[in-house]
């Protein structure tokens, strides 16, 4: 009997071994395997064309988002069954509005049988009570005297100049209050700002987004653009702008300005990957640097003060 149990205690082991070595499996999947994207832009004719997938751990999870020729669709599968489909949900969508449309027999009976009965009510109005209205109207201003409508007017008149004294006074109150109150959070802001332990906070959070940016950004990059703004000063500035790329892909980019008229066609291609492992490193590193913790601190006691 022993033995048996002991068995069967085994074989639970040896389940709950496996099933804790699966998501373990599944865990660093989700760390390690990364998160592939690959999107396809052209502009052409002032018409737009998208083709975007993303895929991961060889297509298991696999996306993608296409507009062509005025369609949009996005669809996702996961194992090679699609779970989502836009134009489908589109299409159950303008049926159901469809069928919601159409009147239903019951309705279209109803509909006869008040048009074929029609009500026949009196309506009895009573007499208007006009002549009683003025007479007691007549007789409310005979009993007022004359002073006593001037001292009524005299005292609403000054009435109405406190009170609009009242308002500019408190508005004049809360004006100053206002620029008292805007330049005390301004000196504290700015002593914030100028602070050498925040300034030292604020280059290590520039130093981690300045790496969660340059893992995010794609990897291959081809750019062939042709724009123009109609404007001669815009269309330099803007090309000035875009300048910036060829640092970072060079010979992949070709940028064409058009001065003269206002255009832009063109196509790009871009191909990347994301680890959740590496964001999560940088984000761990910026939570327990000492720099951080310091100016989160201090940004905590700064929005009390405020």
């Amino acid at each position: 009997m022993l033995h048996i149990i002991l068995y069967i205690l085994k074989i639970i082991g040896i389940i709950l071994l496996v099933i804790l070595g699966l998501l373990l499996l599944m865990l660093l999947a989700v760390l390690f395997v990364p998160l592939r994207y690959k999107f396809n832009v052209r502009v052409k004719d002032e018409e737009l064309y998208f083709d975007g997938t993303i895929s991961w751990l060889l297509h298991l999870i696999h996306g993608r988002i296409k507009k062509d020729e005025g369609e949009f669709q996005i669809w996702l599968r996961i194992l090679a069954i699609k779970v989502f489909d836009s134009q489908k949900m589109d299409k159950r969508r303008k049926a159901k509005q469809e069928e919601s449309k159409k009147p239903s027999h019951r309705d279209v009976d109803l509909s006869e049988e008040i048009t074929d009965k029609e009500p026949h009510k009196e309506s009895s109005k009573e007499p208007p009570k006009a002549e009683k209205i003025v007479e007691e109207y007549i007789e409310v201003e005979e009993k007022l005297s004359f002073m006593g409508k001037i001292n009524n007017k005299i005292q609403n008149i000054i009435d109405k100049i406190k009170k609009v004294l009242k308002n500019i006074r408190d508005k004049i109150i809360n004006f100053f209050k206002k620029i008292f109150d805007i330049r005390r959070k301004t000196i504290l802001l700015v002593e914030f700002i100028r602070d050498e332990i925040n300034k030292k906070g604020f280059k290590v959070v520039y130093e981690s987004l300045k790496g969660i940016l340059k893992h995010l950004m794609p990897t291959d990059l081809e750019l062939e653009l042709l724009f123009g703004t109609g404007d001669p000063c815009t269309t330099g500035q803007t090309l000035g702008m875009l300048s910036i790329l060829y640092s970072l892909y060079g010979d992949h980019i070709e940028i064409r300005a058009d001065f003269e008229q206002k255009i832009i066609e063109g196509r790009l291609d871009v191909k990347g990957r994301i680890r959740l492992v590496r964001l999560i490193i940088i984000v761990i590193k910026l939570i327990s640097n000492k720099r951080f913790k310091e100016l989160n601190n201090n940004f905590k006691t700064l929005k009390e003060a405020l």
